[in-house]
């Protein structure tokens, strides 16, 4: 069995803690942002499935990659300069007389196409 797998519950918040932490060290991140990311603490049931294991796995693989770290980092620092543009797709809103989007809808796609099939932030356990 991968080690990653018979990691603590402890050990496995800690892995994805320090991932988050690490990530966003140093930037000027939407607080938004922040939540959302924190958000999405996988947690594993105490007698989870195959499935779920791999899942698991793969996503505490995906925490330590540091490609994939630069990339999480990289979209951090992008919606740390979102608040012109939102600023900018607020007032135009207002002025033409549409609804408000939330401030992180652009970075919601992207959450959903990174943590798709890995039962991240869906309450599948993972």
């Amino acid at each position: 069995m991968h080690r990653l797998a018979t990691l603590s519950r402890t050990e496995r918040h800690r892995l994805v803690s320090g991932f988050i932490d690490e990530t966003l060290e140093g930037l000027d991140t939407d607080p938004e942002f922040v939540a959302l990311m924190r958000s999405v603490m996988p947690e594993l049931p105490d007698d989870p499935g195959p499935e779920q294991v791999e899942a698991w796995v793969e996503l505490a693989g995906l925490c330590q990659s540091p490609d994939f770290r630069a990339a999480i980092r990289r979209t951090a620092q992008d919606q740390a300069q979102e608040p012109c543009a939102e600023r900018y797709r607020g007032l135009l809103a207002t002025v033409d007389g549409w609804p408000g989007s939330p401030a992180l809808a652009p970075v919601r796609p992207w959450f959903t196409t990174a943590f798709a099939g890995t039962g991240a932030g869906t309450g599948s356990g993972v």
